[in-house]
């Protein structure tokens, strides 16, 4: 019997990365893996060569949570990109720039969240890795968290 309903899954990201300013840096990113956890047989149809079945990404991105702190010299907005690759070039979810949103007694940590929604099915590369990049509209940030959730 096939599932229902909709399934739910996270890629949580707590590496710290400093001094992140206004334009993309190809050394600061964040590293998410979206299919850990799931597994298909080797023997499953393959409609892409060179391509194993059991890593390829088949599900929805439904939305992205950004943490920031050390947020300095009047930096205001955060945009992000995710890419497929590690040179940020094969973008997946393209520019997109929100309000951060500080603390209310700690006004150096903040958070945008962004809704997605996007289906992705054997446009991405082959390890299912996806990259998460960011940058301010003035100063800098310390990128303290971000986490990808999607459905299947």
């Amino acid at each position: 019997m096939g599932k229902v309903g909709t399934y739910f899954h996270d890629s949580l990201n707590v590496t710290e990365v400093a001094s992140i300013g206004t334009t993309f840096d190809v050394t600061k990113f964040h590293l998410h893996d979206l299919i850990p956890d799931q597994t298909f047989p080797n023997s499953a149809p393959n409609r892409f060569p060179g391509v194993t079945r059991k890593t390829l990404f088949a599900n929805r991105i439904e939305g992205l949570h950004v943490q920031v702190t050390s947020i300095a010299a009047s930096a205001a907005k955060l945009t992000c990109r995710i890419t497929a690759d590690a040179a940020g070039d094969f973008v997946l979810m393209p520019d997109t720039e929100a309000t951060i949103s500080t603390g209310i007694t700690t006004t150096t940590s903040g958070c945008v969240a962004y809704s997605i929604g996007i289906p992705f099915f054997g446009i991405v590369n082959s390890d299912s890795k996806f990259y998460l990049w960011v940058k301010t509209d003035a100063g800098t940030v310390t990128l303290a968290q971000s986490c990808i959730t999607w459905s299947e």
